[in-house]
């Protein structure tokens, strides 16, 4: 499935705009302020029902001094079906033909897009909860239960501090320790329901991601992702306004409740996705069958500190997820001859393969020889594993069926020299799904081949503004 023609009408800085659109690449080209971004942000709003922009409101697409704007698609399918955003300053309207839609995320039966914009770097070396964002965003693609799932999770972890919050002010105590013990059981089983769909996925997307990576930067990168679970962080912190001796002893200690379940090792099966989801299965179920055990000793042990500060110190809501590379690009650890049969304990001395005789290596010296990406990487780098993650998400859009994926792809040149861009080029033409791209210089892109080049200055928007 494909966009055939996309039509704005007080959207940003265009009064009106018609274009139609190449099934295979097209190409918007101008100088800054003509409105390039802002039609990359009507065709993601249209459909996703959100703003392409972090940090905005998908309100903030009504072009100033309107008081409604709108957003149309036509998908090239047999008969032409029209996909359509109204918006005014109170209500916004989905609709696929003459249907309305609910929820956002009936859009995924009809399209799906992957974005990418400079302001993505984030990805990197951004806030924590940017991360988890990212993670929960692609696993509701890949299983709409997870949406379900994290809504209801949200609900209750609102329900929760409110609670707690109770608690550490002493108003009606008695009464929410009770309606805290009541709904214990369910955070419990919607936090193991979102752990599963974040390892899960991230386990899909890791050899390709690993994959696209070393290709962009040309084997500059080897990235590894590293998970950590909700509240360990906490165990090695003190906090203020807690009892510090009389705390129970945590179920494990703090490295070793976090380091083991809590990183996920992902493996290469012969480039295949799908063989990464069957050698990682085991270690995923593992993980949250230990986290299943240990999950009531984790609610004793942060019982009395979460009364005290009124607010959740463990589950999802803390989940931190970071990329690393390797410290020396020269030489590679092969993470796939990690024991997967038995749990690696951190004071355990894992057998290697292909380290050479008699080398062994602990997962603990493993981690060593990594670094934070968002600490050591470039920002070509930086940009260079975002787009790669991007690329990943694209291939498992694919995988789990439903419409073709478009991608989308603002500014993509930026902070890549000539070689890389060439080398990503070649990698998005070859995807064969539709791409729409922005770029000042049409000259960038000299390896895309048939690419449809549109010049948005000619189009005359009614207002410029920088995009």
């Amino acid at each position: 499935m494909t966009l055939s023609s996309l039509t704005l009408l007080d959207d940003r800085s265009w009064e009106t705009l018609h274009l139609n659109l190449s099934t295979s690449a097209t190409l918007l080209v101008g100088a800054n302020g003509t409105g390039k971004t802002n039609v990359l942000d009507a065709i993601h709003a249209v459909c996703t029902g959100r703003p392409l922009s972090r940090g905005t409101k998908i309100i903030e697409s009504i072009r100033h001094g309107c008081a409604k704007g709108a957003v149309k698609i036509s998908l090239d399918e047999q008969p032409a079906i029209d996909v359509s955003l109204t918006l005014t300053k109170r209500t916004r309207r989905l609709m696929v033909g003459q249907k309305g839609l609910k929820a956002r995320s009936e859009l995924l039966d009809w399209v799906r897009v992957v974005a990418f914009t400079p302001q993505d770097i984030q990805l990197v070396d951004g806030a924590p909860k940017l991360r988890r964002d990212e993670v929960d965003r692609v696993a509701i693609h890949r299983k709409r239960a997870h949406a379900t799932h994290l809504k209801n999770f949200n609900m209750l972890l609102k329900t929760r501090n409110a609670l707690l919050s109770n608690v550490a002010k002493g108003f009606d105590v008695q009464s929410s320790k009770k309606q805290l013990d009541a709904f214990y059981p369910q955070f419990k089983s919607l936090a193991l329901e979102l752990w599963r769909g974040r390892l899960e996925t991230l386990a899909v997307l890791r050899t390709a991601f690993e994959n696209y990576s070393e290709t962009i930067t040309l084997g500059d990168c080897r990235p590894l992702i590293h998970y950590r679970f909700g509240g360990v962080q906490d165990f090695s912190r003190p906090q203020k306004n807690t009892l510090q001796h009389d705390e129970p002893v945590p179920p494990e200690t703090p490295s070793d409740f976090l380091v083991t379940p809590h990183i996920c090792e992902f493996e290469q099966k012969d480039g295949r996705i799908e063989g990464e989801v069957e050698a990682l299965s085991h270690k995923v179920e593992r993980a949250l069958q230990e986290l299943e055990q240990n999950f009531d000793s984790l609610r004793e042990f942060y019982q009395r500190r979460e009364q005290v500060l009124g607010r959740t110190m463990f589950g999802p809501s803390r989940d931190a997820w970071s990329i690393l590379l390797k410290r020396n690009s020269d030489e590679r650890i092969d993470t796939s001859a990690i024991n997967s049969e038995s749990r690696p304990r951190p004071d355990d001395v894992l057998p290697r393969q292909e380290l050479g005789p008699q080398t062994e290596l602990s997962l603990h010296s493993l981690l060593e020889r990594y670094d934070e990406a968002s600490v050591v990487a470039s920002q070509g780098q930086k940009r260079a594993l975002v787009l790669a993650f991007r690329m990943a998400e694209l291939d498992l859009f694919s995988s789990v069926g439903g419409p073709t994926p478009i991608l989308l792809l603002d500014d993509v040149g930026g902070e890549l020299d000539m070689k890389r861009l060439d080398v990503l080029t070649q990698i998005v033409a070859e995807n064969k799904h539709q791409v729409i791209m922005t770029s000042p210089n049409a000259d960038l892109f000299p390896a895309f081949e048939g690419v449809e080049v549109i010049d948005l200055a000619e189009q005359s928007p009614s207002n410029l503004h920088d995009d």
